[in-house]
């Protein structure tokens, strides 16, 4: 009867080592460090139901779980990162940058009203977030809502001048309402620092469109030559969040 109860004692030590210390560690490591913890976990083949019955409070891990689906290394899934961005906003409704990927998700499926709104809630939380300016210029530009998408991206290259991609989808909508020189205007500057294969495009458009074909020809050939180098890593880098 003694064998038999420290048996049963072994047995039980065996199902705390295998099961009961590796999901306390799994919960400290999502507490701790969420968006490490949820790609490390995902990559050593951990179901995401299991780190949520782990962690089902956490609102951290929801959106970490969300970002997995959304240009990170889960499948690209919008409809399971949307879900996994709103379990969170129950739990936290005020983190920030919450709404606005579901602002990006919104915008994706084209429901371009829910889309705005959700970037004025997040701008309510989270002023400081230049990117709501580029994102509201996406939506208005697809929308073919132009001055209001000229206006937005007016404002992020104010707020925000570094990036190239902010002069790029601005000279978009300039382009769009057959502003041809303020193309011109915006993506000169910006091609004397940068150098890629959108760029050199939109400026030969420009230059195409102000009747200097000869100069256009040049642009496009280079940025024919651009775009032969590019890898699918850049490509992904200048759309984020789009498979």
């Amino acid at each position: 009867m003694m064998w038999l109860r420290k048996k049963s004692f072994r047995v039980l030590c065996a199902v705390l080592g295998v099961v009961v210390i590796p999901s306390a560690i799994a919960m400290v490591l999502l507490y701790t460090n969420p968006q490490r913890t949820v790609v490390q976990l995902a990559r050593m083949g951990i179901p995401e139901s299991v780190m949520v019955f782990i962690a089902p409070q956490n609102a951290d891990v929801f959106m970490a779980l969300g970002h997995q689906h959304f240009g990170g290394e889960g499948t690209y899934d919008l409809a399971l990162a949307e879900s996994y961005y709103r379990r969170a906003l129950q739990l936290q409704p005020t983190m920030p940058l919450l709404h606005f990927n579901l602002a990006r998700i919104a915008f994706l499926n084209r429901r371009f009203d829910e889309a705005l709104v959700l970037t004025h809630r997040e701008e309510r939380i989270n002023p400081e977030l230049h990117r709501i300016y580029y994102l509201r210029g996406l939506i208005y530009g697809y929308d073919k809502r132009f001055p209001e998408a000229e206006e937005a991206f007016q404002t992020f290259v104010v707020r925000d001048p570094e990036p190239w991609a902010g002069y790029l989808d601005l000279s978009w909508i300039y382009f769009q309402q057959g502003k041809y020189q303020e193309v011109h205007d915006t993506i000169g500057p910006v091609l004397a620092k940068t150098q890629n294969a959108w760029l050199e495009n939109a400026y030969g458009l420009a230059l195409l469109n102000l009747g200097e074909k000869a100069e256009a020809r040049l642009h496009f050939l280079q940025a024919q030559r651009l775009s032969e180098n590019l890898t699918s890593e850049a490509w992904g880098v200048a759309y984020g969040g789009n498979d």
